[in-house]
């Protein structure tokens, strides 16, 4: 049975999160990836609602994420402050690494967009390393213009 993403949705000083718990997540994501349905996951931290308040693009930019996770433990206090039922932090490092286990079991490609070039080609060496089983991992570096986003997206594909 598929989850309902939607019924895991709250309202946190008027931005959109998901509640779900690491088993939960990683279950929906299982899915998405053996469906090869692209998904983008964003790890929200209490200190980045200071920078919504302050740039209004920020909260357009949230909005076209499919899923939002509580990353920090600072969010999970505003959401008890404010009786906002979030079940648990979802760090997106250990989210990451559970992601890797099962890309590593279903011999799955990986992909990383961002940081530099150096930092990036590293990152994918410590993976093959760590994850013999991932068929291949290859990356951009997060240093492009909008001239050059169709490029990235068709590398991801």
């Amino acid at each position: 049975m598929m989850l309902d993403i939607e019924s895991k949705e709250r309202n946190l000083l008027g931005l959109r999160i998901h509640s779900f718990n690491l088993h939960e997540l990683i279950n929906l994501l299982e899915f998405k990836m053996a469906s090869f349905e692209p998904t983008i996951i964003y790890g929200f931290s209490a200190n980045i609602y200071s920078r919504l308040r302050k740039t209004p693009e920020f909260v357009q930019f949230f909005c076209r994420m499919d899923i939002i996770i509580p990353d920090g433990q600072g969010v999970t206090i505003l959401a008890k402050l404010f009786n906002v039922d979030i079940k648990e932090r979802v760090g997106i490092v250990n989210l990451a690494n559970h992601l890797l286990k099962i890309a590593n079991a279903k011999n799955y490609k990986v992909f990383l967009l961002g940081a530099t070039e150096e930092i990036n080609k590293a990152a994918c060496a410590n993976i093959i390393r760590n994850f013999p089983g991932i068929k291949d991992c290859v990356g951009r570096n997060g240093y492009f213009n909008p001239e050059e986003e169709k490029t990235v997206v068709e590398a991801i594909k």
